[in-house]
């Protein structure tokens, strides 16, 4: 990312940008939370699934992103204030952008497939954490993949990586008014960019809140999301696979990130060696089986040194 594309960043993207700095200022790392099932599942195919929300639980929350977000420009002031700003980058910017993203949320809100991944603090290393291992109840068996954050995979997968929101209404009016109030204080640096990319930004960061805005109720979950838009993101590659899947017995359409290396796009520390840091074993009656097999798992995907790589949580099993 160029410093020009770093700043418009921090400028039309308020709470991605901060909640990016604080992740590498913490150096928090990211770990995939789901059933021991699964863990060997991504290790063994070297893929990571993305789902449509349709089918997962998080679907009203991304209608109610998208409405929440119509409520704040079809109040009258905001729509004004924003017009006002916009406008004066390139004529009728307000609503190519307005328009453009109600075209867009029609063209995608079907068409949405993301992974959930949750910030990792080093103090969770031994034990992960009980909100998260509770989630997965129903699995007698559980696993927490620990990953490497890589220098910037993103840029060449053309995928989203974002913050949950976790707002109430007034908590995302005052984002986007942040988001107008930036570009207004920086308006001298705006119009010496290609004005078509400041909108594309804008509109960018419009979706992506609809898509991750979620209940302040869940905010210990601390999720980021992994997001796949097909129809926004056309530069289909090799590491980004379609397939029809079964899921708890729902023949579903699935998005699968291989986990591999690709120098030629540019994409690095993807594969599971580069990618696993560790992993932890959840509560489970079966902790020793769960650890031998996990080792031969890693072994087999090249990982090395495994004995330091697998953990048992040290949270007690209630049954």
């Amino acid at each position: 990312m160029s410093l020009d594309d770093e700043k418009l960043q921090k400028i039309c993207m308020p709470y991605l940008s901060k909640q990016q700095q604080v992740l590498k200022e913490r150096n928090n790392q990211f770990v995939h939370y789901t059933s021991a099932d699964n863990a060997k599942n991504i290790i063994q195919s070297k893929r990571l699934w993305m789902r449509s929300p349709k089918c997962m639980n998080d679907y009203m929350e991304i209608e109610h992103g998208h409405s929440q977000l119509v409520d704040f420009f079809n109040t009258q002031k905001h729509k004004d204030y924003f017009s006002k700003i916009m406008n004066s980058i390139a004529e009728d910017a307000s609503d190519i952008i307005l328009n453009q993203f109600d075209e867009w949320w029609k063209k995608i809100e079907n068409d949405i497939y993301i992974a959930s991944i949750s910030i990792h603090h080093a103090d969770e290393n031994q034990s992960g954490r009980l909100s998260m291992w509770r989630a997965y109840g129903e699995h007698q068996a559980k696993a927490a993949l620990v990953l490497n954050n890589p220098p910037e995979p993103i840029k060449g997968l053309a995928l989203i990586l974002s913050p949950a929101a976790y707002f109430t209404y007034e908590e995302l009016e005052s984002e986007l008014l942040s988001m107008i109030n930036n570009i207004n204080d920086n308006m001298e640096f705006i119009k010496t960019l290609d004005s078509n990319k400041v909108l594309v930004n804008v509109i960018t960061y419009l979706i992506t809140l609809a898509v991750c805005l979620k209940h302040p109720g869940f905010k210990e979950e601390e999720e980021w999301r992994v997001i796949y838009l097909p129809k926004m993101q056309e530069q289909a590659n090799e590491l980004i696979e379609k397939s029809v899947e079964s899921i708890a017995g729902v023949p579903q359409i699935v998005y699968k990130l291989v986990l591999e290396e690709y120098k030629n796009l540019e994409v690095t520390s993807m594969s599971i060696p580069n990618l696993v840091n560790k992993i932890i074993i959840g509560p489970t009656q079966y902790p020793l089986a769960l650890l031998d097999a996990f080792h031969i798992l890693l072994n087999e995907a090249g990982v090395s040194d495994t004995s330091n790589k697998i953990v048992i949580s040290d949270i007690p099993l209630r049954t």
